[in-house]
């Protein structure tokens, strides 16, 4: 067996949660650096991994309609200045959004094309993401700022970007906003390289993935140094969740 248990407790100490998905297969980063993660599509996997990028997803292309849309929007001046701000905000801007675990198999379900894609664990700064959070209803009391042109303040704006329904709980997301004129920009799509500020740890295989592992490990080690861990995953014997392969794991 490859796991190794006793490092959930340095995980837990480092901040994050008991289910910590790779808590028992590599140690935590170092306390300026959070890992997150990104799960997609085999497909897209094998492309992220050789040509070292994400691409930068769109505010008016997630699947959530109520994207930057939290406030209570009855009053139509309210309503008005918030759909100018999305519509505005969305030309210039993209993100990358990570979950701070892997193992909630609604994860793999929704992204991970019915659990046969790969996630990418990424070692980022705390300080160029920002952590979403979930409530109930939508935000009231909002008014409007006269001195914005949007007539939205920049603390109304922040809360925007970071506020979703609490049924979207389950993902646990960070996200990091990014201006798209910096990114690198292929017809209508926009990509963001692997560099300092997103760097690759792990390459997780969904429980059905198709592609073998030693094909994957290849891949990254052509790629990337061998700090990189490839392993492959399973669901739990007694709960329901995602865990690591312990037969995949190489140490």
């Amino acid at each position: 067996m490859a796991m190794k248990p006793w490092l959930r407790a340095e995980w837990k100490q480092a901040g994050y949660g008991t289910q910590m998905g790779s808590s028992a297969v590599v140690p935590p980063p170092s306390p300026a650096l959070l890992r997150l993660y990104h799960i997609t599509s085999a497909e897209y996997g094998l492309s992220n991994i050789g040509l070292k990028r994400l691409k930068v997803a769109r505010f008016s292309a997630l699947n959530d309609p109520f994207e930057l849309l939290a406030a209570d929007c009855k009053d139509s001046s309210i309503r008005s200045a918030a759909e100018s701000y999305k519509k505005n905000y969305d030309l210039k801007h993209g993100l990358l959004c990570f979950s701070v675990n892997w193992s909630n198999p609604l994860l793999w379900s929704h992204y991970a094309v019915k659990h046969t894609g790969i996630c990418l664990g990424f070692d980022v700064p705390r300080n160029v993401v920002t952590k979403v959070i979930y409530e109930g209803k939508r935000r009231r009391g909002i008014t409007l700022d006269g001195t914005s042109p949007d007539g939205l303040s920049d603390m109304v704006k922040e809360l925007l970007i970071k506020t979703k329904f609490e049924h979207w709980a389950y993902e646990a997301e960070h996200r990091m906003i990014l201006n798209l004129k910096k990114m690198n920009e292929e017809g209508s799509l926009h990509f963001k390289d692997f560099e300092s500020d997103l760097d690759l740890s792990e390459v997780i295989l969904g429980p059905l993935c198709p592609i073998s592992l030693p094909r994957i490990r290849e891949l990254v080690r052509s790629r990337f140094s061998d700090d990189v861990r490839v392993y492959k995953t399973r669901p739990a014997y007694g709960g329901y969740v995602v865990v690591p392969d312990e037969k995949s794991v190489d140490w």
